[in-house]
């Protein structure tokens, strides 16, 4: 459907061009009007060239009828075998004379507004004049032959409606490129072929169309803009510093001036290729003739200055607040990934270069596909420079790295470089290297023992003078009292209280130390130990840590083959209070704080001397957020213990009541909690205010309790030197 719009459209509009001849389409009627007059045969035309002629047929005629005339008229001979020729009927109105030699002209329009055209038939002989004439629909029209005009006869294409071919040479634009345009000016859009390795275009179509497309080939296929390569030695600046600012500031002139293409040209289609030379400090430019002045001017302008020629020169900077070897990790790293990202990208593009309006010159790593135009070499060029400098890859790559190395003593960091890339180290450098601010840490960790004890014992005793009969004697002992001898015959007969805390009563007769009965009775409670009040100071995201403890010494126990024993030292068992806490500043000066605490404590020692102490440990470990400078509080680790332990003489001590006389029996509950209570300050004054005040403080208070002042007295001037704020800052890890 779309098709045959198209079609009758196209006639449509050649018939409105040809609108003065149309009336001749009435002369067959008119002609056999005047013929039936006089004879019987075929109706006779005037001949041409003639008078004019005036025709008008208002009530239309038989198409075939009308061929049957222009043959007889023409005396050339038409073939067709399309019924529908005969019995279609056209309809011409005409009222302005025109000239008898332009029938045939008009006889083709007369076809092609029916959708038929004409293809002439060959003479065998050669003599050029065509045996006749096909008249066929215009979709059968591409199959069958039809003049071809090449070369030279391109320019010699009748301007009319008979079916030809033409063959059209290009010389500077790629044929697929330019189809897509030319289908909007034939009738079948089939009929434009392109040969792109020829560099030609087949068109098959009506002379009026061939005809056209001649004409707007014509204005088309010239050559396009010169492509120029120049290289540009620098004087001061850095070429691998200055190629890319070119590049991005003369690509966005491109974008955003309003400049006309070129012929030869599409919108938006200009070559550019600016490559940096390392070696000779050059800048290598390739691009359109009118453009290389613009860009040489921008050169001259960029390249100012007292910078000198050399692109590497070993730099110091000094750190003041951080690691030097840090640092270099991570300016290293930095790089590094920059370095993997450049070598990717040049060495999968090496330069991308249009031939004439598309497909000239391919750049990929550097190959470029000839073609057959200027264009296409000039894409060749910038193929071939995209590959010396694109395919340099990981080498050229690695010779514009900076090297960067820490200097551990000094605390510095050694950059070779060039000018440039210096100035962006120190950049990064600059901010890394801030100074963090600092938390002073005060700790306090508080240990609430609660314990309740009782101990109740009673010791009996029946010792007497001898004499000259044999006596018994009998005495209990639960470490309540202590038995003597007052008389030097070896054997006790007092017996004397020990001094014990609490309740001791008894009895006694004859004289002092004859106490036949003792009781003892003791309860206890434990109250508030606090431990330690440790301080420190750390840096933000610094760990600080405290350990507190107590060293055992321990040996092993070593067996020989001649049966001798020996102990050796084995090391230190350790017991005591290790905490670290890491600050980590948020807004608001919020700080959250991880720690991690561990309380431990040695038993009572085993009779063994090879065993360790038993050790009992408690551990905690949280990540808490607090405002700056509040206290809170960690804890408790609670421990829990009750024993109870009784001793006295068997048997006598089970007795129900009166077993309390003969036994001791002590009970003991205990319950310890550990707290651990931080305040967190910042310290963030630039200046250190805020930390020297808070150590004067401290210094002030330990004056105040020794009477002595603390800091080194100045010889020459005989007054103390307060000493200098110090900080506990941990030792930088080493890499694993």
């Amino acid at each position: 459907m779309r098709y045959r719009t198209k079609v009758r459209g196209r006639i449509g509009r050649l018939a409105h061009r040809a609108a003065g001849l149309l009336a001749i389409l009435a002369l067959p009627g008119v002609a056999r009007a005047q013929a039936a007059a006089s004879t019987e045969a075929a109706p006779a035309l005037p001949a041409a060239p003639g008078p004019t002629l005036t025709l008008n047929f208002p009530t239309g005629i038989e198409l075939g009828k009308f061929i049957g005339a222009a043959e007889a008229y023409t005396k050339k001979r038409f073939i067709f075998q399309d019924e529908s020729v005969k019995s279609r009927k056209i309809y011409l109105y005409a009222s302005t004379p025109f000239p008898t030699d332009q029938f045939f002209t008009v006889f083709e329009t007369v076809l092609a507004m029916n959708k038929f055209t004409m293809t002439p038939v060959p003479d065998p002989t050669g003599t050029g004049e065509p045996l006749a004439y096909k008249i066929v629909q215009v979709a059968e029209a591409p199959n069958l032959w039809s003049p071809v005009y090449t070369g030279e006869e391109v320019a010699t294409l009748p301007f009319d409606e008979r079916w030809v071919s033409g063959v059209f040479k290009l010389q500077h634009i790629n044929p697929t490129e330019i189809v897509p345009t030319l289908v909007n000016f034939v009738s079948n859009p089939k009929g434009i072929i392109p040969i792109p390795s020829a560099g030609m275009i087949l068109v098959n179509d009506l002379g009026l169309n061939v005809k056209r497309v001649e004409r707007i080939l014509k204005y088309m296929d010239v050559k396009g803009p010169d492509i120029e390569m120049k290289v540009v030695k620098l004087k001061w600046a850095i070429a691998t510093s200055l190629e890319p600012q070119l590049s991005r500031i003369v690509q966005s002139i491109i974008r955003t001036r309003i400049r006309p293409p070129q012929p030869g040209q599409q919108p938006g289609q200009e070559t550019l290729e600016i490559v940096a030379d390392q070696r000779t400090n050059s800048l290598v430019v390739v691009a359109d003739s009118k453009r290389i002045p613009e860009i040489l001017k921008m050169i001259s302008d960029l390249d100012t200055g007292d910078m000198p020629t050399q692109t590497r020169t070993v730099h110091v900077y000094r750190l003041k607040n951080t690691n030097a070897t840090l640092v270099a990790e991570i300016l290293n790293n930095v790089y590094q990934g920059i370095l993997g990202s450049q070598y990717g990208l040049r060495s999968g593009y090496g330069g991308y270069g249009y031939g004439g309006y598309g497909y000239g010159g391919y750049g990929f790593g550097g190959y470029g596909v000839g073609g057959y135009t200027p264009y296409a070499q000039a894409a060749g060029t910038a193929g071939a420079l995209s590959a010396y400098y694109g395919m340099g890859g990981l080498g050229s790559a690695l010779q514009d790295m900076p090297t960067i190395v820490p200097d551990e003593q000094n605390n510095a960091i050694l950059v070779a470089a060039d000018y440039y890339k210096f100035q962006d180290i120190v950049k990064i450098i600059q901010k890394l290297d801030v100074r963090r601010p600092q938390v002073l840490l005060e700790c306090a960790f508080v240990e609430v023992s609660g314990s309740n004890s009782i101990d109740l014992g009673v010791e009996l005793a029946s010792i007497g003078s001898p004499g000259d009969a044999a006596r018994g004697f009998g005495a209990t002992n639960f470490g309540i009292s202590q038995l003597v001898d007052t008389n030097g015959d070896q054997l006790p007969d007092a017996r004397i209280p020990l001094p014990n805390v609490g309740l001791l009563a008894g009895v006694y007769k004859d004289r002092i130390g004859n106490v036949p009965a003792l009781l003892y009775s003791l309860e206890k409670e434990g109250k508030l130990n606090v431990l330690t009040i440790p301080t420190a100071v750390t840096s933000n995201h610094q760990i600080a840590s405290l350990d507190v403890s107590d060293e055992r010494p321990t040996a092993t126990f070593t067996s020989t083959d001649a049966g001798s024993d020996y102990r050796t030292f084995s090391g230190y068992e350790k017991a005591g209070l290790t905490i670290k806490i890491t600050p980590h500043i948020s807004e608001e000066r919020y700080l959250r704080l991880e720690t991690e605490l561990a309380v431990s404590d040695f038993g009572e020692a085993p009779s063994d001397p090879v065993l360790p102490p038993p050790k009992t440990t408690r551990e905690l470990k949280v990540a808490v957020s607090v405002p700056n400078g509040h206290t809170i509080v960690l804890g408790g680790l609670t421990r829990s213990s009750d024993r109870e332990s009784e001793s006295g003489v068997p048997v006598l001590k089970d007795i129900p009541g009166l077993g309390y006389l003969f036994k001791r029996r002590v009970t003991q509950r205990e319950r310890t909690t550990l707290y651990a209570f931080i305040t967190p300050n910042i310290f963030s004054d630039d200046s250190f205010e805020d930390y020297k005040r808070a150590s004067r403080t401290r210094q002030t208070d330990i004056e105040k309790l020794t009477g002595r002042t603390v800091g080194i007295t100045s010889p020459e001037q005989g007054v103390p030197v307060y000493m200098p704020p110090f900080e506990v800052v941990p030792p930088v890890p080493k890499d694993e």
